[in-house]
């Protein structure tokens, strides 16, 4: 049998067909229904329709951004999809979709896929961070999602790590790649206008600065992207040295604060950035600094690794959701 994975995003919603093995049939995007409730539901109904025309498929297993109650489908929240905010998704495609439907927060769909194929496979407890725009994944306990009893745990980016009186005390700010940037784009005198990460943290801090030459330089009319900045990190660029080295060591104190509180087996680092071959090193080696000068309060830090999937993680962890769910009702 086929199922349809997708995983709604900020820009792009990404698909697959795949069968219970994760085979892969079929693979696309498309831009995201990001203005109106009837648009996203209609946008469901069309994708299924559309690769059911071409294979047999015997369910859609979603991924999406906010607090979902994936055993009856209420959309609690919904991140950036602000018009689906209360809305039972299970009940508005009953009637429109003849297959069954999951669905699941995307950063817990990523962190279960690391438990189906990737480094979380051979574990029963471990921590998965996707570093992006924020801090998504998972807190993974006995092989399943642990969300507690508000379907909260694991929103790493609403943790609260520092005493500034705005947004920059959050493990968002002080942990995602977006912030990262944000910081070079204001350190270099690019206008932070052009980062993506403006439009929200523009609501919560002052975001005002004095432009440079930088600004003007052709290859940053976007902003800066993640090439650029370990491009200039590897140039050993003084200001873009110092943001990496406080982004590491900020992570370095989420690394650890997790280990204690929780003591998984592993924890995961994903995200585009994870590509970077000298990330893991450079965050295990601010660990060492720290359990260094702790001298020893964590006496078995756990492993850190990086998480196996990337870009397609959401949608093998929304299958394996729904594979999961389905067997569970046939018992």
């Amino acid at each position: 049998m086929k199922y349809l994975a997708i995983d709604f995003g900020g820009t792009l919603a990404k698909y697959s067909v795949m069968d219970e093995t994760g085979t892969v049939y079929e693979r696309s995007e498309k831009q995201a229904p990001i203005d109106s409730k009837d648009h996203f539901l209609s946008f469901i109904c069309e994708l299924y329709q559309e690769v059911s025309e071409k294979l047999e498929i015997g369910g859609v297993a979603i991924s999406m951004p906010g607090i979902i109650d994936d055993n009856n489908g209420l959309l609690i929240s919904a991140g950036a999809y602000i018009f689906l905010y209360g809305m039972n998704l299970y009940e508005e495609l009953a009637s429109r979709i003849p297959v069954p439907v999951t669905v699941e927060n995307d950063g817990k769909c990523g962190a279960l896929a690391e438990v189906w194929q990737g480094n979380l496979k051979e574990n029963q407890d471990g921590i998965v961070l996707i570093l992006g725009t924020g801090v998504a994944g998972g807190i993974i306990k006995n092989r399943r999602v642990h969300k507690g009893k508000s379907l909260s745990a694991g929103e790493f980016s609403y943790m609260i790590v520092g005493d500034e009186p705005d947004i920059r005390s959050t493990v968002l700010y002080k942990c995602s790649v977006s912030a990262m940037l944000f910081e070079a784009c204001m350190k270099k005198g690019i206008d932070v206008k052009k980062s993506s990460a403006y439009s929200i943290l523009s609501m919560f801090m002052d975001c005002s600065q004095q432009l440079s030459d930088w600004n003007d330089r052709p290859e940053y009319e976007n902003g800066m992207d993640g090439y650029q900045f370990f491009d200039l990190l590897e140039k050993n660029d003084p200001d873009i040295v110092e943001i990496y080295e406080r982004f590491t060591k900020n992570l370095a104190h989420l690394v650890l604060n997790l280990q204690y509180i929780y003591a998984p087996e592993k924890i995961l680092i994903g995200g585009g950035v994870s590509r970077q071959p000298r990330l893991i090193k450079d965050i295990s080696t601010q660990c060492d600094r720290l359990l260094d000068f702790y001298r020893g309060n964590i006496s078995n830090p756990c492993r850190l690794e990086r998480c196996k999937f990337g870009n397609e993680a959401n949608q093998y962890g929304a299958l394996y959701n729904f594979l999961r769910k389905r067997a569970m009702e046939d018992e």
